[in-house]
């Protein structure tokens, strides 16, 4: 599948988005007809990215596009995992021109179609820095996953079962609360989402 990538960075500037004139926009990159807008408001505060697809636009609160998070993305694009937002994910809310859009939401999913459910999310859990740059610590796969995410990093192709302890490239945790989702180690995603891409029923 041969996926589109364009990249831009561009002078600060006033964003181009009717419903948001007052932000600027620092720098841009697009992925698969997406459109990512790294965003401050009129006070210079960094607000995140704004995540522009297919006619819904949110803002993707403090993240930055950095090469790891464009690695991560393009590869889940390059796997048929394109669509970055979802009928009610994020909430209307957190949609332009809406009572939220302006706070953000905290996560940027991936799934096969806005109408299917998120393979995986960069969320607030996600989200790090380390040496006052941004870092991803760990990568959120959906509850549905676990079966392929036990498997794919597995060294013997058993499954496996998740850990308690310190999240380490090779293991996988069980979140305690919510959903029961996956976390994962971001040096396993190529592999996770290769699998997934393999075997996960259209």
């Amino acid at each position: 599948m041969v996926v589109e990538k364009k990249e831009t960075v561009v002078e600060p500037s006033i964003s181009k988005h009717d419903d948001d004139a007052s932000l600027k926009v620092l720098s841009t990159w697009e992925l698969s007809n997406a459109l990512f807008e790294e965003v401050e408001d009129v006070t210079g505060k960094f607000l995140g990215t704004r995540i522009t697809q297919d006619n819904v636009t949110y803002i993707a609160r403090r993240w930055r596009m950095t090469d790891e998070v464009k690695t991560i993305l393009t590869t889940s694009a390059g796997l048929g995992f394109d669509k970055f937002w979802r009928f009610n994910h994020p909430q209307e809310s957190y949609l332009m021109g809406n009572v939220n859009y302006l706070k953000g939401c905290h996560h940027i999913g991936c799934s096969s179609h806005h109408h299917t459910p998120w393979i995986f999310v960069l969320g607030a859990e996600s989200l790090s820095k380390k040496d006052g740059m941004q870092r991803v610590k760990e990568i959120t796969f959906n509850t549905y996953a676990e079966l392929y995410v036990d498997v794919a990093i597995s060294p013997d192709g058993e499954p496996m079962a998740p850990i308690e302890g310190e999240l380490m490239p090779g293991t996988y945790k069980v979140q305690k609360g919510g959903g029961k989702n996956i976390t994962t180690h971001p040096q396993d995603f190529s592999k996770i989402i290769s699998y997934v891409a393999d075997y996960l029923p259209e």
